[in-house]
């Protein structure tokens, strides 16, 4: 119990010792926003950060910069259910899942699938509930990850062999 700890601390320790530049980065993501009159306050970044930072550790996951939250940011700030009042929310809600998913599946599927189904659920399933999306079982996501492989392999087959 006292190596668990002693690595949670270490870990959350190191993970604040990068934050402020987690921060200005994350900020930076407002020049991509703002075309939906969308943006980040500095509250918002904080909370974007204090998210991310507490799915990497409850994962037992590791991230230098910010490219995972950059790709979740450039797919759902579009949806039609995202708006400056529920972004911010809607955002840690991925984060948060995405880790997860990430680490339930030991890596195995690609950032952009999960991030592509997770908003396909988000648009499509839940239509734009988070309170679905955060009810949603993560064997049930990885099941609809895996249909979604299976619906794609023959098609792309077939393209190969084209």
């Amino acid at each position: 119990m006292e190596n668990k700890r002693f690595l949670l601390f270490s870990s959350e320790k190191l993970l604040s010792c990068s934050a402020s530049g987690i921060n200005n980065d994350i900020a930076a993501l407002n020049a991509v926003i703002a075309e939906k009159g969308l943006y980040l306050t500095q509250n918002d970044v904080r909370e974007i950060v204090r998210v991310r930072m507490r799915a990497l550790v409850e994962n037992c996951r590791f991230e230098i910069g910010i490219a995972s939250i950059e790709k979740i940011v450039n797919s759902i700030y579009t949806s039609p259910f995202v708006n400056r009042s529920n972004f911010t929310e809607t955002l840690c809600t991925f984060i948060r899942l995405f880790y997860y998913i990430k680490t339930a599946s030991y890596d195995s599927i690609s950032d952009e699938d999960v991030i592509r189904v997770l908003k396909d659920m988000y648009e499509n399933v839940c239509y734009g509930s988070l309170k679905e999306m955060k009810g949603k079982e993560v064997d049930i996501i990885l099941n609809y990850i895996d249909l979604e492989r299976k619906r794609r392999q023959p098609s792309e087959e077939a393209e190969v062999g084209t």
